[in-house]
């Protein structure tokens, strides 16, 4: 995590041991949120609706060009579908809020 810090500035790392995760300090955003809304909106509309400042996104695309499996990951379990959750937590109540 160390030598990924120095490569890229303004990324950190947080989480226990077994589930460290990349995020960008000075927000409340892992690399993988702020890579997955910006895929979906785009970079103008991330910088106009977000906190996100253009350095701050910058610096999380250049982490994703570095490390797209381990980001790409995060996105893919995070975008799992409720009948999956369901099947794996049979006792976990999971409702879907549509908008």
């Amino acid at each position: 995590e160390t030598a990924r810090m120095e490569l890229h500035p303004g990324i950190a790392f947080r989480g226990t041991e077994g589930s460290r995760r990349a995020w960008v300090p000075g927000t409340a955003l892992d690399v993988w949120e702020i890579v997955a809304g910006y895929e979906e909106m785009g970079r103008e509309r991330v910088l106009e609706e977000s906190s996100i400042s253009g350095d701050r996104l910058d610096a999380a695309l250049a982490y994703y060009k570095a490390h797209p499996d381990e980001i790409d990951q995060k996105i893919e379990a995070n975008s799992r579908p409720p009948e999956y959750w369901r099947e794996r937590y049979p006792n976990l109540n999971i409702q879907s809020i549509e908008y």
